[in-house]
């Protein structure tokens, strides 16, 4: 969801159409002006909408406009240090977002200038099952991983945390379906 002048818009992305906005008052979703491409993944990040596409590539839009996509070298960011595809996006804070590889974990930070967003490789840990399986709670990141168990990422460092439920995980999940994975959060 962005908001740009008062006005929510759900972006909707699933890695194979173009990615699609609805502002809630229209009876059905619309293409995402600009033609940002099939993105796999979005998040919003200091008033910019940020698109994942596959591999690797990573696309920022223009301040407070998610339907202008520059075209310069800082708005458009291939992530291959890793040698691996990325599989999602999260965001961690208002100026801040974790994107998760195959077996790498990368921060976005925004900063001012011609390149409005900065990435940092922090880890080489299994990345998630999917995109869905990423949950925000507080200022980090969980997900499954690709290795079944559970990894906590805060934008510094990423650390397996579900040891004691591997075994079972591992037992009972469909790998044919592990694309499917996803996660939620409930507060009691």
């Amino acid at each position: 969801i962005m908001e740009t002048g008062g006005v929510y818009t759900a972006i909707i992305t699933n890695g194979v159409n173009n990615a699609k906005s609805w502002d809630g008052a229209a009876a059905t979703y619309s293409d995402l002006g600009g033609g940002p491409g099939a993105l796999i993944d979005s998040v919003v990040c200091a008033n910019r909408l940020i698109g994942l596409l596959a591999p690797n590539l990573i696309k920022v839009s223009d301040f407070n406009n998610p339907a202008i996509w520059p075209s310069g070298a800082g708005f458009n960011a291939n992530l291959i240090d890793a040698g691996d595809h990325m599989v999602g996006m999260e965001s961690l804070n208002r100026t801040a977002f974790g994107v998760f590889g195959e077996e790498s974990q990368w921060v976005g930070r925004a900063q001012s200038g011609s390149h409005p967003i900065r990435f940092e490789r922090i880890a080489e840990e299994s990345g998630p099952m999917s995109s869905a399986s990423l949950v925000n709670l507080g200022s980090a990141v969980y997900y499954l991983g690709d290795d079944y168990n559970i990894y906590r990422f805060d934008g510094v460092s990423c650390q397996a945390i579900g040891w004691a439920m591997k075994p079972w995980v591992e037992a009972n999940i469909d790998v044919g379906h592990k694309r499917m994975a996803h996660g939620t959060y409930f507060d009691k």
